[in-house]
């Protein structure tokens, strides 16, 4: 696993998480995210973290990193992700 490489998966996908991309490369999710550390700092790559929900409500039981390869596209604020509903 290289840079290109994880370069390359997030272009075809648009965003990955940290397990995710652990899996596909068969490392441990700190290798990564080392790696991840060098497309964020250049600014071609946004990581959102998110914590896992606490209601019950939703799928998310474990906190959450999703990198998103963002080189070309328009700024964006945040990622789109479902949230629970409040009840």
């Amino acid at each position: 696993m290289d840079l290109r490489q994880i370069k390359a998966y997030l272009i075809e996908r648009k965003q990955a998480t940290l397990t995710d991309l652990a899996h596909h490369f068969r490392t441990e999710p700190e290798m990564v995210q080392g790696m991840l550390t060098h497309w964020v700092r250049k600014g071609k790559v946004q990581h959102t973290h998110i914590e896992a929900c606490s209601k019950g409500c939703c799928h998310t039981e474990h906190d959450l990193d999703i990198y998103r390869w963002v080189e070309g596209e328009p700024l964006q604020a945040s990622i789109d992700i479902p949230v629970c509903s409040s009840h």
